[in-house]
C-alpha cells in the first residue's frame, strides 16, 4: 500500500462514499424520470441562480484582491458580466430554458471525462477497470449527443439528464466495488 498515492489510500479507506453518492445519483435520476417538467424548470432556475452566485462571488473576490493584484479589474468586470447574465436569465426564464441543454451537455461530457480519468487511475490497482472506462465513454457520448443536437436535446433534456445521472450513479457503484475489493485484498494479504 506504500506505493499508492495518499488520495487513493483515502479513497480505499472510505470506499463507501462513492456507494452513497451512487445511491443519491440513481435516486435523483429516478425522480427526474418521474417528474420531467419539474426537473427541466428546476434545472433552469438552478442554472440561472448559479450564474448570479458565481458572478457575485467573482466580484467580491476581485475586490478583495485589488490590493495585491494589479489587473483585478478584469476579474471584477467578468464577475459583473456573469452577475448581469444571471439576472437576465432569472428575469427571462425562456432564455434559460433554451440554453440549459447546452450546459447540461457540457456537464455530462465533463462527468464522462472524470469517470474515464478515474478508470485510468484505478487501472494499476484493479484488473477490471474497463467497465468504469466504458461507463465514462458512455457519459462522453451522451454529452456529445446533447451538445451536437440542441433541438433534440431540448425536447429530451430531462431524459438525457436522467440517463446521465443513472450512468454516473452506476459509475460510482463500480468505483465503490473496486475500492472495497482493493481494501479487502490488502487486508487478506496481512
Amino acid at each position: 500500500m506504500n506505493h499508492l498515492s495518499s488520495a487513493l489510500k483515502y479513497n480505499i479507506k472510505h470506499w463507501y462514499f462513492p456507494l452513497i453518492s451512487g445511491l443519491l445519483l440513481i435516486g435523483l435520476g429516478t425522480w427526474t424520470v418521474a417528474h420531467p417538467l419539474e426537473t427541466f424548470v428546476s434545472l433552469s432556475y438552478l442554472f440561472s441562480l448559479t450564474f448570479l452566485a458565481v458572478g457575485i462571488s467573482q466580484m467580491f473576490t476581485a475586490l478583495d484582491a485589488r490590493k495585491s493584484q494589479e489587473n483585478w479589474g478584469w476579474s471584477f468586470a467578468g464577475g459583473m458580466f456573469t452577475t448581469i447574465l444571471g439576472v437576465i436569465l432569472i428575469t427571462n426564464p425562456a432564455m434559460s430554458l433554451t440554453t440549459l441543454p447546452l450546459y447540461l451537455g457540457f456537464y455530462v461530457l465533463i462527468k464522462g471525462l472524470e469517470t474515464i480519468g478515474k478508470s485510468i487511475e484505478y487501472k494499476d490497482v484493479s484488473n477490471s477497470w474497463g467497465l468504469l472506462m466504458f461507463s465514462g465513454i458512455v457519459g462522453l457520448l451522451l454529452g456529445f449527443i446533447i451538445i451536437t443536437n440542441m433541438t433534440f436535446a431540448s425536447l429530451t433534456a430531462t431524459f438525457w439528464f436522467s440517463l446521465a445521472l443513472f450512468n454516473a450513479g452506476i459509475s460510482e457503484f463500480i468505483v465503490a466495488s473496486k475500492l472495497k475489493n482493493i481494501k479487502e485484498g490488502m487486508h487478506s494479504k496481512k
